[in-house]
């Protein structure tokens, strides 16, 4: 579970648990919006947006939710020199 932090996910709307985390009408605004995964604690995961807004969703609904993140393409060296050519030719 700890792997989680760190990770991308899109906030959903679940159906509380009173043995584990409640869902609050105030997430309503974080549906679809992504977020990242701050903490795990046993049955709940720590969820910070892009306001700094933390909410905790239920573990393990929210492996449903993760966003695959798209994996960065290396560049080569000439790449990274001309990008920073072409940044710093008007200074």
């Amino acid at each position: 579970m700890e792997d989680l932090i760190g990770k991308q996910v899109k906030g959903f709307k679940f159906i509380g648990n009173p043995d584990s985390v409640n869902y609050n009408m105030s997430m309503n605004k974080y549906i679809g919006v992504i977020g990242k995964i701050k903490s795990v604690r046993n049955d709940s995961v720590t969820v910070m947006f892009h306001n700094h807004d933390n909410w905790s969703y239920p573990y393990p609904e929210i492996l449903d939710h993760l966003v695959e993140e798209e994996p960065e393409e290396e560049q080569s060296i000439e790449e990274i020199l001309n990008n920073i050519k072409n940044l710093t030719k008007d200074l």
